[in-house]
């Protein structure tokens, strides 16, 4: 009933020439106006939020929202435990000789790592978890070896609560052990 008399009103305004503007059209329909930001296009290059300032750096890395959708990108240079934040879609980029040891598994988890230099690494399982690789479950806490080529990676998925399931690579990575 509201709806129709509204459109009837807002006919009969047209018909005798009388144009209301934008901000009243919204008003009398109900709809909510912001009219300091354009909200397809909002200008937040400055301020902040929690005291942080909008467009600064966090010192704690992977635990910040990436607003631009980008791919978060972490290099490691040592033997790493990654954290369930880490594996939301991350690429790990590791310098050498390396173990990334996945947390307990993350439901909906996906973590690549790739090489940046010509040397083995590995993606460790949590020790009460298990890697399916090529169809294979390995044992609980094993790991998967690459075949020590810049540029080899693999891609983990957090499928189950049993553990996590290679769902892509580039280089015939193997069975790595304990």
């Amino acid at each position: 009933m509201f709806k129709q008399l509204r459109l009837f009103i807002l006919a009969s305004l047209l018909f005798l020439g009388i144009v209301l503007p934008i901000q009243a059209l919204e008003i009398v329909s109900g709809i909510p106006t912001e009219n300091a930001q354009n909200i397809t296009n909002p200008n937040i290059d400055g301020g902040t939020i929690d005291s942080t300032v909008i467009g600064g750096t966090t010192s704690a890395a992977g635990t910040f929202t990436d607003l631009l959708g980008l791919v978060p990108v972490i290099t490691i240079s040592a033997n790493t435990v990654l954290t369930a934040a880490q594996c939301k879609g991350q690429i790990i980029l590791i310098t050498g000789n390396y173990t990334a040891t996945l947390p307990a598994v993350v439901i909906g988890g996906l973590v690549t790592l790739r090489a940046t230099t010509a040397a083995v690494f590995y993606g460790k399982a949590n020790a009460n978890d298990r890697i399916i690789l090529s169809g294979v479950a390995l044992d609980d806490g094993d790991k998967t070896a690459s075949p020590g080529n810049a540029g080899d990676q693999i891609t983990y998925w957090g499928d189950s609560a049993a553990g996590w399931t290679v769902v892509g690579m580039i280089g015939g990575h193997t069975d790595g052990g304990v």
